[in-house]
Order: C-alpha cells, then sequence, then structure tokens
C-alpha cells in the first residue's frame, strides 16, 4: 500500500460570489456589500486558509459558514472624503513555505444629499450707492454644496418678508442660478438707509437641504440734494426787498439767511457767502450761521439800493450751491401799510417829494373844477336849458359774454349723486348705467432500473447397478466418454464363454447409439463484430446478422439470441435483435451527437436441458451526418447603452455551437452589415459584439443587430438571432434657433403685459435633455435692465413686453435671449433679438407760434393800410411723432373774408391777398387748423383774432426777471396821475362849454361819436348741447330741473378720472341689445369661455386598447371659421377585471411510491391579463436572492443576491390636498402682501418631483389675472399684486396649476377663490340737506310750526357694505334739547 505525502503545491483560491460595486453613502452599518468564498485543494495544514482586508478601511470580515466570508460595513461612510474605495482580500495558506492569493475590489460610493449648502459667510454688508440704476448688480452670494448631481445644483431665493410696508421680493431680485443680486428700484438715501433680510441656497436633493445668510444692504449717500433757502422767504423768485432806515447803526442784524440740505453729515454741511454785493464795505456776511450785520453806518454817498447775491454752498464732492438775492433799500423812516396784491406786507416810502407835488396838484385842480360846476348851477338856475348827453368815457370797455349751459348730461366725481339717482329713481323714472367698455424551468431526476439476474447451475452423478438376487452380470463399461459429436453410433460384438469345455460361447451384436447431450456450447464466427451505422438510419434498417454454430443436435442445437447484462439500456432501445436469426436492426433513432459507439453484447443459447451460451461483442460506430442546426448563445448583452459610449465598449459576448462533428460541427459567424459594431474572437466558440464606430441616438436610435452562424456540412445549415440595442440618450446637442438673428416690430403704446412673438429652439436629444427654459441674457438698456422691459416664459418662449413703449424715446432694443436644455451639464445656445418700435400717430401737433397766453385766441393789431402781400403773421407747429405722421399741413378752418387772407399749407405764413376797404370789418376772426399726416390725422387749431387801426402805438414793456433799481412810478403815483389829468380835462371841457353856451344859441345835443380807441370784446361760449362736465355739488339743482323734464338718466364713469359722465336723454329712446343663441352642447362659464365635456360612449377595455389618442378642433363661426386643435392622449388603467386562468382545466401526472419529501411533481402555470407592474412608490427596491444546492451528502449550496433598485418615471401627477380653497384677504391690503400659500405633493423623485406653480391665464374685471396675483412658482406662495377695493372687486375665482419637472410633464390644478372682505373705510357722505357752501345749511321755519312738523332729513350713504354701511343718526350739539327730535334710523328731524 503506498500513501501519498501531501505537499502546499497548490495555492489558495478567492472566489466573488456576490459584489455590489456601488453603493449609497448612507448605507447602515452592518450592511453586506460582498460574499466571498475561499478555497485551497491542499489538505492538512496545507489547505488550511486565513483571509484577512486592510485594518484601515471602514470593513471587517464576518465568516458565515465554513470558507464563506461576507464584507460588511463597520464605520459611517461619507463620499466627501473618500468616494471610492480599493478593498485588497488577500488569502494566505499555512503550509511551508505559505502560499497566498488576493483580489481587489472597487467599491464606489454613491452620493445622497447629506449636505447642506455652505455660505463663505454667515453675514454679507452689500454698500450700494443711491441713486443707483434699477437692474443694477450689487453683488453676487453664492454658496458651496460638496454633493454631486442634482444634490449640488443649487437655487436662490430671498426670503419673503415686508420692508417699509413693501415686500423685499419688489425692492431685489436674485438669479435662482447664480446667486447674482439686483436692485429692482433706484434707491434714496434720505428715504431708506438700509436693509436687512435672508437669502436662501437650497439644493434639488431629495429631501432638498438649504441653508440661508444674513444679507445687510447699506444705502450709501451722495450729494444728490441742493441746498434749499428757506430765509429770508422768496414769494416771487429769487429776489427779497428790505427796507432799513438809513441811521442804521454799525453791527446792526440786516438779515439772516438759513439753507437747509437733506444729504447727511459730510454733505449737508452749508457754508455762505458773497456772490456779489454793491458795497463791499458795508455788510458782513458770517459763513457759518448766514447772518448779515452792517460793517459801518450809511453816509450820504451810499446809493439807496443794495443789491446783495448770497450763495449757500454745502460740503459735498461736486458741491452744490443755492443763490438768494437781497434788495435793500434805505429810506429815512419806514411806514408800514397793507398791500393788497400781495401775500405779505410790503414797505415802502409812501409820501415822497414827487406824491405830495401831485396831491397839491390834484388839490388845485378839483378846487377849480369845484368852483366851475358852482358857476354853471348858478347859471342854470338863472336860464335852463336842454341837457346835454354825458360823452361816454373814451376808454370803456364793453365784456359781453353768452354762456350756455350743457342740456342734459352732467359730469361729477362727488359721491353726492349717488343720492340723486336714488331720489329720481324713487320716482319712477328708469336709470341706466353703463360702464365704459374695455375691454399611466423543469427539475428532471432520472433513477436507474434495477434489474436482478438469476443463473441456476445443477451437477450431474452416475451410480454403479448391481442386481438384487446376486447373480453375475456382466457390465458394459465406457472406458472413456462418448462424445456424439465425434462418433454418433458404436458397432459391438458381444461374446459370452461359458466355462465348460470347450468352452462355449455366445455372440451378440450390440449397436450403441450415443445419445446426444448438451455438451457444446453454441460458438459466435468471431468473438469482436465492429460495424457502422449512419446516425438517423431509420428503423428496420439492417446493421449486422449474427451467426451462433452449437454442434449438438436437436433441441441442444438450436440457438436463441438475446442482449447479454452488459448491454446497456440505451443501446437496447435503438437496436433490435432477432432472437431466432441474430439479425439486428435499427429500432430508434440514431443521434451521433447523443452517442458516438454503441457496444452491444449479444448472447446466443442453445435449448438443451442445461442451457449452454455464449457472448459476442459487437461495437457500433455512428457516423455523423450533418443533422444539428449550429445554435447560439447570448451570453451577456447590455440592451441599452449610452450613445457616448467609448469605441472597442463590448456590448454582448455570444457562444456559437454545432453538436455536429468533423466539418459538419465547424462553424462560421458573423453580423449584418453595415452597422458600427464588429465581432472579435475571445475564445474557441466566444465572440464578443465591440462598439466599432461612434454612436449618435439623433441619427439611429435603434440598431436591430442580426447575427447569423453557418456550418460547413453538406448542405450547410444556418442560424441566427437578432437583438435589439436602444441607444440611451446624453446631453450631446444644443438647443438649436431656426434664425439667429429675429427681427421683431411692435408697434408704440402697446399695451403693457402683451405678446410681441414667440421664440422658440428645438433640441433633437429626448426627455430631461430636450426640455427647454427661455431667458433673457441679463444687460442695461437707456439705464434699465432689461428684464424690467420684457420677459420671456420660461417654457413656450412667449416674449411679453412689461411696459408701454414710446417710439418718441426708445427706437429699438437689441438683446440676447438664451435656450437651456435640462441635461447635466446643461448646454445653451443664444438668438439675437432686435425689437424695432415703429411709430403710431399719437401726438397731436402743437403749435409754438404764436404764442398763446390765454388760452387758444391769439389778439393781433394790423393797419388798415397794410399792403397787399405783407406778412401778417406765420403759425407754426411741431410734432413729435417721425417721418410720415409728422408732416404738417396749414389749412383755414375759419376765416371772416376768404378774399383778404392766403395762408401756405407747408410754411404756415398768413399774408394779405388785398389790401383793406372800408366795407372790411374792423375786427378779422382766423382760425387755423395744423394737421399732421398721419392715419388717422390728429390736428391743433389756433384762432388769431386781427383789429385793424389807422395807426399803431406800441408801448414798451419792460419786464425783467428782477426788479427795477429805481421804482419811480409807483402805483400810487399813477394813481395821482391819472386822477390829475382827469379832473384837468373835465375843467377844461367844463371852460370850454360854459364858453360855447355864452357864445351860443342853445341847440339840440347830438349824438355823441363812438370812441375811437373803445375796446369791444366779445366772447361766445357754448358748452357741449347735451353734456355739462362738473365735480361741484352745485350742479345739483341744474341737473334736477333736466330730469324733472321726463328724460332717463344715464351715469357712466370717467375713464381713468375720479367723475362721472351723467347724461340725461329722452325717454322714447330704448336700448337695443341682440343676442344670437347657439344651439351648442358646449357649456359656457363664468367667465363666457367654452368647455367641452369628454364623455365615453362604451366601456374601455385596457386588455384590448391601453391607449388611445384622440384630437380635439375648436371650431368657430367666424367667416372664414378658424380653428385649433388639442391632442388628448386617454391611457385607460387598469382594473382588476380579468381572472387568472391555467394553461389547462386538467392535469395528469404519475409519482412514484415512497418519493422523498421534496420531489417535484408538477409546475402549474395560470395568467391574468391584468397589469401587474412595479410601483417604485410601494417598493422602491428589491433584494433577489438565488440559491444553488447540489444532491450529494452533505447537500452543498451556494447563493447569490441581486439589489434591484427601480428608478422613477413621471407616473403620478402632483395632487393638491382640496380642489378648491377659498382664500380670505381684507380690503385695504399692502401691495405684494403674501395672502396665502398652496402647495401640491408628487411621490416621484427628482425632477419628477419638483413642481412648479403657475395661475392659469384669465380675464377678471378687463384685467388679466397675472395683473393681480402672483404665484412664487417654486413654493407656491399666493400674493397680492395690488390693493383692493372691496367697493370694487368683491371676489375672484381663479385656478392654479401644479406641473412637474418630468417627460412629459404631469399636472393638476386647483380652484382659488379670492373673497374680498369689507373694512370700514368709507366716511359716511350727507348728501341731503345740499351744502352748496361749506358744512353749514340754512333754514327758515315759521314760528307757528306744529309738533311733530318735519324740519329736515338727514341723508347720508356710506359705501362701505353690510355691517359697515349701516348708519345711525344723532344729535352732536343742539341749542334746545327739548324742542327738536331725531329719528336715528331715518334721520328725520321735527319738533
Amino acid at each position: 500500500m503506498v500513501f501519498v505525502n501531501d505537499v502546499n503545491d497548490n495555492y489558495p483560491e478567492i472566489t466573488i460570489k456576490s459584489f455590489k460595486s456601488t453603493i449609497k453613502e448612507s448605507v447602515a452599518i452592518g450592511t453586506v456589500i460582498a460574499v466571498i468564498s475561499i478555497s485551497d485543494r491542499d489538505s492538512g495544514d496545507n489547505g488550511h486558509v486565513d483571509l484577512s482586508i486592510k485594518e484601515q478601511l471602514p470593513f471587517v470580515l464576518n465568516k458565515s459558514s465554513e470558507g464563506y466570508f461576507a464584507i460588511i460595513v463597520s464605520e459611517p461612510l461619507d463620499r466627501e472624503k473618500f468616494s471610492e474605495y480599493d478593498i485588497t482580500v488577500t488569502v494566505t495558506d499555512r503550509g511551508t513555505p505559505p502560499l497566498f492569493d488576493n483580489e481587489t475590489l472597487t467599491l464606489q460610493l454613491l452620493d445622497v444629499n447629506d449636505n447642506a449648502p455652505l455660505f463663505p459667510k454667515s453675514f454679507y454688508s452689500i454698500p450700494v450707492m443711491e441713486n443707483n440704476a434699477p437692474g443694477s448688480l450689487l453683488s453676487s452670494v453664492t454658496a458651496f454644496d460638496p454633493d454631486l448631481h442634482e444634490n449640488q445644483y443649487l437655487v436662490y431665493f430671498i426670503i419673503e418678508k415686508e420692508i417699509v410696508n413693501m415686500s423685499i421680493s419688489m425692492l431685489f431680485s436674485i438669479n435662482p442660478e447664480d446667486g447674482n443680486l439686483y436692485a429692482l428700484k433706484t434707491f434714496d438715501y434720505e428715504r431708506e438707509k438700509e436693509f436687512l433680510f435672508h437669502i436662501e441656497a437650497r439644493d434639488s436633493g431629495v429631501p432638498p437641504l438649504s441653508s440661508n445668510v444674513t444679507v445687510h444692504i447699506i444705502i450709501l449717500d451722495q450729494n444728490d440734494n441742493t441746498p434749499v433757502i428757506v430765509a429770508p422767504w422768496r414769494a416771487h423768485g429769487s429776489v427779497v426787498e428790505e427796507v432799513i432806515p438809513r441811521s442804521t447803526d454799525k453791527g446792526t442784524l440786516i438779515a439772516k439767511v438759513i439753507a437747509i440740505d437733506a444729504d447727511s453729515v459730510q454733505n449737508s454741511r452749508i457754508t455762505y457767502q458773497f456772490l456779489q454785493i454793491t458795497e463791499a464795505t458795508l455788510f458782513s456776511l458770517d459763513q457759518y450761521n448766514g447772518e448779515i450785520r452792517t460793517m459801518r453806518m450809511f453816509s450820504y454817498r451810499d446809493p439807496r439800493h443794495q443789491r446783495l447775491v448770497i450763495v449757500a454752498k454745502d460740503n459735498g464732492d461736486p458741491a452744490l450751491s443755492a443763490t438768494v438775492t437781497i434788495k435793500l433799500s434805505t429810506v429815512e423812516h419806514i411806514i408800514k401799510s397793507l398791500s393788497e396784491t400781495r401775500e405779505i406786507p410790503l414797505e415802502y416810502d409812501i409820501f415822497s417829494d414827487l406824491n405830495l407835488y401831485l396831491v397839491i396838484g390834484l388839490g388845485s385842480v378839483s378846487f377849480l373844477l369845484l368852483i366851475t360846476i358852482l358857476v354853471i348851477i348858478v347859471l342854470k338856475c338863472q336860464k335852463p336849458k336842454a341837457a346835454k348827453p354825458t360823452p361816454p368815457c373814451r376808454n370803456s370797455v364793453i365784456s359781453q359774454r353768452n354762456s350756455t349751459l350743457a342740456d342734459s348730461t352732467l359730469v361729477s366725481s362727488d359721491a353726492y349723486w349717488y343720492s340723486l339717482f336714488l331720489a329720481e329713481t324713487r320716482k319712477g323714472k328708469v336709470v341706466v348705467r353703463q360702464p365704459i367698455p374695455k375691454g399611466g424551468g423543469y427539475i428532471a431526476s432520472s433513477i436507474p432500473r434495477s434489474t436482478g439476474l438469476t443463473e441456476t447451475s445443477e451437477s450431474t452423478a452416475s451410480t454403479l447397478q448391481t442386481g438384487r438376487d446376486g447373480s453375475k452380470f456382466a457390465d458394459l463399461i465406457l472406458k472413456k466418454a462418448l462424445d456424439r459429436e465425434e462418433q454418433a453410433v458404436h458397432s459391438l460384438i458381444l461374446t459370452a464363454v461359458d466355462g465348460g469345455v470347450p468352452a462355449r460361447s455366445g455372440t451378440a451384436s450390440i449397436i450403441v447409439r450415443v445419445l446426444d447431450t448438451n455438451d457444446n456450447a453454441p460458438q459466435f464466427d468471431q468473438e469482436t463484430y465492429t460495424v457502422n451505422v449512419m446516425e438517423n438510419s431509420p428503423i428496420g434498417t439492417p446493421v449486422i446478422q449474427l451467426h451462433a454454430a452449437d454442434a449438438d443436435e436437436g433441441p441442444n442445437a438450436e440457438v436463441v439470441y438475446s442482449f447479454s447484462i452488459y448491454t446497456s439500456e440505451k443501446a437496447q432501445e435503438i437496436f433490435d435483435l432477432n432472437p431466432h436469426t441474430g439479425e439486428i436492426k435499427v429500432k430508434g433513432g440514431i443521434d451521433y451527437e447523443e452517442t458516438k459507439v454503441y457496444e452491444i453484447h449479444v448472447e446466443a443459447k442453445d435449448k438443451g436441458p442445461v442451457q449452454r451460451s455464449a457472448q459476442c461483442k459487437l461495437t457500433v460506430f455512428v457516423m455523423d451526418m450533418n443533422d444539428n442546426y449550429p445554435a447560439i448563445s447570448i451570453k451577456s448583452f447590455k440592451s441599452q447603452i449610452k450613445e457616448h459610449v467609448a469605441i472597442d465598449t463590448v456590448i454582448a459576448l455570444i457562444s456559437v455551437s454545432d453538436r455536429d462533428s468533423g466539418e459538419n460541427g465547424k462553424v462560421d459567424f458573423n453580423v449584418n452589415r453595415p452597422l458600427p459594431f464588429s465581432l472579435q474572437m475571445t475564445s474557441e466558440g466566444y465572440y464578443a459584439l465591440l462598439v466599432s464606430e461612434p454612436l449618435d441616438r439623433e441619427n439611429v436610435p435603434e440598431y436591430d443587430i442580426t447575427f447569423t452562424v453557418t456550418d460547413r456540412g453538406t448542405p450547410p445549415l444556418s442560424d441566427n438571432k437578432t437583438l435589439t440595442l436602444e441607444l440611451l440618450d446624453v446631453n450631446d446637442n444644443a438647443p438649436l434657433f431656426q434664425k439667429s438673428f429675429l427681427t421683431i416690430p411692435l408697434v408704440e403704446n402697446n399695451a403693457p403685459g402683451a405678446m410681441i412673438g414667440s421664440i422658440t429652439a428645438a433640441d433633437p436629444d429626448l426627455h430631461e435633455n430636450q426640455y427647454l427654459v427661455y431667458f433673457i441674457v441679463e444687460k442695461e438698456i437707456y439705464n434699465t435692465s432689461i428684464s424690467m422691459l420684457f420677459s420671456i416664459n420660461p417654457e413656450d418662449g412667449n416674449l411679453y413686453a412689461l411696459k408701454t413703449f414710446d417710439y418718441e424715446r426708445e427706437k429699438e432694443f437689441l438683446f440676447h435671449i438664451e435656450a437651456r436644455d435640462s441635461g447635466v451639464p446643461p448646454l445653451s445656445s443664444n438668438v439675437t433679438v432686435h425689437i424695432i418700435i415703429l411709430d403710431q400717430n399719437d401726438n397731436i401737433p402743437v403749435i409754438v407760434s404764436p404764442w398763446r397766453a390765454h388760452g387758444s385766441v391769439v389778439e393781433e393789431v394790423i393797419p388798415r393800410s397794410t399792403d397787399k402781400g405783407t406778412l401778417i403773421a406765420k403759425v407754426i407747429a411741431i410734432d413729435a411723432d417721425s417721418v410720415q405722421n409728422s408732416r404738417i399741413t396749414y389749412h383755414f378752418l375759419q376765416i371772416t373774408d376768404a378774399t383778404l387772407f392766403s395762408l401756405d399749407q407747408y410754411n404756415g405764413e398768413i399774408r394779405t391777398m388785398r389790401m383793406f376797404s372800408y366795407r372790411d370789418p374792423r375786427h378779422q376772426r382766423l382760425v387755423i387748423i395744423a394737421k399732421d399726416n398721419g392715419d388717422p390725422a390728429l390736428s391743433a387749431t389756433v384762432t388769431i383774432k386781427l383789429s385793424t387801426v389807422e395807426h399803431i402805438i406800441k408801448y414798451l414793456s419792460e419786464t425783467t426777471e428782477i426788479p427795477l433799481e429805481y421804482d419811480i412810478f409807483s402805483d400810487l403815483n399813477l394813481y395821482l396821475v391819472i386822477g390829475l389829468g382827469s379832473v384837468s380835462f373835465l375843467l377844461l371841457i367844463t371852460i370850454l362849454v360854459i364858453i360855447v353856451l355864452k357864445c351860443q344859441k342853445p341847440k339840440p345835443a347830438k349824438p355823441t361819436p363812438p370812441c375811437r380807441n373803445s375796446v369791444i370784446s366779445q366772447r361766445n361760449s357754448t358748452l357741449a348741447d347735451s353734456t355739462l362736465v362738473s365735480s361741484d355739488a352745485y350742479w345739483y339743482s341744474l341737473f334736477l330741473a333736466e330730469t324733472r323734464k321726463g328724460k332717463v338718466v344715464v351715469r357712466q364713469p370717467i375713464p381713468k378720472g375720479a367723475g362721472y359722465f351723467v347724461s340725461s336723454i329722452p325717454r322714447s329712446t330704448g336700448l337695443t341689445e341682440t343676442s344670437e343663441s347657439t344651439a351648442s352642447t358646449l357649456q359656457t362659464g363664468r367667465d363666457g369661455s367654452k368647455f367641452a365635456d369628454l364623455i365615453l360612449k362604451k366601456a374601455l377595455d385596457r386588455e384590448e386598447q391601453a391607449v388611445h389618442s384622440l384630437i380635439l378642433t375648436a371650431v368657430d363661426g367666424g367667416v372664414p371659421a378658424r380653428s385649433g386643435t388639442a391632442s388628448i392622449i386617454v391611457r385607460v388603467l387598469d382594473t382588476n377585471d380579468n381572472a387568472p386562468q391555467f394553461d389547462q382545466e386538467t392535469y395528469t401526472v404519475n409519482v412514484m411510491e415512497n418519493s422523498p419529501i421534496g420531489t417535484p411533481v408538477i409546475q402549474l402555470h395560470a395568467a391574468d391579463a391584468d397589469e401587474e407592474p412595479l410601483d417604485r412608490e410601494n417598493v422602491p427596491e428589491y433584494d433577489i436572492t438565488f440559491t444553488v444546492t447540489d444532491r450529494g451528502t452533505p447537500p452543498l449550496s451556494d447563493n447569490k443576491t441581486l439589489t434591484l433598485e427601480l428608478l422613477d418615471v413621471n407616473d403620478n401627477a402632483p395632487l393638491f390636498q382640496k380642489s378648491f380653497l377659498t382664500i380670505p384677504l381684507v380690503e385695504n391690503n399692502a401691495p405684494g402682501a403674501m395672502i396665502g400659500s398652496i402647495t401640491a405633493a408628487d411621490p416621484d423623485l427628482h425632477e419628477n418631483q419638483y413642481l412648479v406653480y403657475f395661475i392659469v391665464e384669465k380675464e377678471i374685471y378687463n384685467t388679466s389675472i397675472s395683473m393681480l396675483f402672483s404665484i412664487n412658482p417654486e413654493d407656491g406662495n399666493l400674493y397680492a399684486l395690488k390693493t383692493f377695493d372691496h367697493e370694487r372687486e368683491k371676489e375672484f375665482l381663479f385656478h392654479i396649476e401644479a406641473r412637474d419637472s418630468g417627460v412629459p410633464p404631469l399636472s393638476s390644478n386647483v380652484t382659488v377663490h379670492i373673497i374680498i372682505l369689507d373694512q370700514n373705510d368709507n366716511i359716511p357722505v350727507i348728501v341731503s340737506p345740499w351744502r352748496a357752501h361749506g358744512s353749514v345749511v340754512e333754514e327758515v321755519i315759521p314760528r307757528s310750526t306744529d309738533k311733530g312738523t318735519l324740519i329736515a332729513k338727514v341723508i347720508a350713504i356710506d359705501a362701505d357694505s353690510v355691517q359697515n354701511s349701516r348708519i345711525t343718526y344723532q344729535f352732536l350739539q343742539i341749542t334746545d334739547a327739548t324742542l327738536f327730535s331725531l329719528d336715528q334710523y331715518n334721520g328725520k328731524s321735527g319738533q
């Protein structure tokens, strides 16, 4: 017996049973990341092994069973510190020398959102100079997040708060992507000194993490306020007049200049200096307090008037200043009087020398006139004479004005008229009020058959026979055995000789016939046979004829052929042996691939009592024929790969085989061409499919790869298999605009918020790589941020104008719009947009010459001797419009005499066409219209009133910007001169009359000729025939009179005004409204919108058709009819309407008794047509464990666990908690105030979970809802953009939509009902009794008034509603409380 001693000649082996190459960094301690088995083929110590890993790693080995170890997490993992671990596992045996092996596993940590964004500072101070440009960049506030991908993508917000009754988002804005902080308005240091608010940075992880930073905006002062001089006060310009006595002492305070500056600190420090001074030695000025004092007394040489110009200058850089001029007049003494023409007292010297002389002269002449009149009286008394008519005053002025009030329309802005309409309607009149219009295998086991064979052998004994009587007889005894096969008959002669003499003898002939015994076994012709048989030979095909011979005879020679026990059952099933003839034929199918050689042992037996047998061995060689098709087996295949995979990337492993042999088993393997793939043989029968050319999903999104394998047999056989490879999109295409430059015309005076164009780009990528967001690239135009002028819808690219543009101010805008996809990293492109403002004829020509000081009438005086062709006047008008619209032509609209004047239509010159004649009236009225060339044309008129005189006296009016130095002719002087001249004239006339009366006889008085210098001024002013414009309650009586004529009252609010148009029309006038009713199944909403219901005609069956694509067309009733379409995709959701069905109703199966427990009996299968989809929201991850067990003793097993993580798809729409929300809002709210938060939830992940909120656009009260409310698209906070008044708007009803960012996006909406709550913000208005002149009403009643008589009724109205509008009346003060009573509810007052 030889014992083999083991030597350590086998290296230990490591087998990785399962391994998670990527795990999340947040995995729990104790998580298994790999299962490893180790083995060593040696024995004893040589076969004992030790397994270890590096100690510095956060992993440990845990032995799970003999030879099996698990690598588990022992410490928390942090991807931000170590993103990848190389785990080297070393196994060492205990032999001499020790042998070892190692295996390195690379473990990559997947990021989880475990780090909040981090700002470099917790507090930012940002200085901002006041008077900044709106939209200017203030600073950049950025944070850092060490996470990856969407966990690292940050969005910045300003945390909402109110500052100075204004939302912080109305003052500042932040770019949510880069953290750039912008100012939305111009700040004034004098109003706002600083702002303190918070900025939040939030990542896009799930759940999102955030942090915030405090931002302190400090407004820096700029020297932008000019000093304002507040003393001395200047009523009429910059000149201040002061009167001081000439006897003023040295050092006397003459005036004090006080100026203030709204700037701060250094900029507001003011100093005072003389800018101009008449006499520098006479006055001093303190530069710090502004006091002006005398430096000496006045002398006779000093002029009476001193002019001081003082400048007040601040300390800014550059310095700003203001000046004041003080005019000092010196007098001997000061007399103060009140001037009625000034708002403050004037001080001047009334009785100057000139005035004294004038008074003396006036008194003298008056005395003489008095004496003259007395003389005339005396003369009259002596001799009566006819009185002479008094001549008219030569300077009399006759003024007539004819004014016709409106017939039936009153415009008022006072709520007072409410009571009027109320009173009128109570009289049975009709009141019409019109607002201004605006407009979704088997486990098989084989048990060996147990066959028992029994063989029996017998031994034969031979016995000698002896007679019973003792007689002697001779026995014929065989000397040797007989062999019948050598001699079958023996002839013997038996001779019997007695003992006598002679001996007698007798003979007998004995014939011995040798009977056959079965002493010969059959014999085959040869012991071994060899024969070739072709596979797939048909049944019955002869294989060989066996022959065995037996020398015996009879039954002992009859041979029976059979298979011996050494012949396999398989061979006995394939071949058939004729037991009589020994012929072997084919009985079953011969398959070379199953068995190439059959060994058949044939036994030949005779039929003797004791059977003898012989055996032979037949070897049957199966000859192969090409009867097996080559086979293709896909070992591994990536059905989806990204389009940017590298060349030579393996995407499939394929094995090919052919069960035939020789040439029949040799195969050729190829792939269909042309495809960007190639085959590479890795080992015998194994091929790898490689990427051979760059892939582009946008050109070919999917490949059908067909593999073909062909053998070399005759005839050749082949097989093929097709794999479908889908290319996954990567963000390799930037958005593409149709044009790189877009020109958009926009007519000026556009409505704010109007859409001016749609700018869209296309991206051939898919899903989030295709989802585009549009931005306006920020820039400044005209010192204004472009985002304050235009906005773009980030989803559809619709471009809107945010303000009304004026061609006269802005001609064009040039900026860029960027389209950015949502891929990682995002790609973008931009387009240049050129907005051209088109001119509209919106400016009326303005007449600048001749100048019109008092309205539209210009008065000119010309001599009657004016020659023909003389230039009388030139009308000049300008128009702010451009080109065609600004061309102005001039025409006569009205002219007194068309033959007298001509007007050049291009330059506006008015010339005489002839000389004046005596027939031409003295006054000519010309109305000239200046009309532009727009469509429609706009015009302006000027009226020129020409007066003709014989000669022209020109008066020079010296009007300067500052007062005269010496005011010789004051008003008093003028009055005295006029009085003196008048009295002197009367005296002279009186004297002349007396002389004439004395010298002549009395004659009848002649009519006094008209005064040639009299001025007759007529103004005919006629108001509109049916409209009266007034804002005074005074017109109540007039309007009441109109309505008492039986007319209908119509009240219309003034557009953009505070009053009303109130018109009265005859009651016979009717209002006709025509409406057509169209028969339609459409339903009409409260706002007039039409909507249709999509109704099922029959039940849907998901198993027949899961998706229905419909196109909805809306056609209007216009001519030609216009239509719009909408695509409706109906996804039929599965309901449990199908029962499971088995493959067959009845199964029959045989089971062997005593079958061990666990023996498979049958595999049943039932199918259900309903869906059993995976749902990540219910089970996000599956751990699938495969276990394999052999049937040895003891059984050994192994397992492998695969972790299947379900990726999210956008299959859940956002869900609001309620479908209808009611939000109360108290009126007089602050603009920009948050009124509620409306949020929805989406159980999906990542971008499918990220929600954006919109207000569904509609018009309410002729205003877009987006002009009234706004919603934060990220957090759903709802804001009011204006102050609401319960008396004007009671409620708002609109929809808010929440849309996720998945592809395609899903959305849902909620109905929001805003109820404006009343606040008691309106004071009761007393409308009766009427108060024309203040709050006092005077009534006259007789003293005989009886008790209970109604004295007055006080009627007050309140614009508030319900409780707030209920008015009660009470006496606040009363002279005698026992005399009058007041009803607190109806306001009636009586005795």
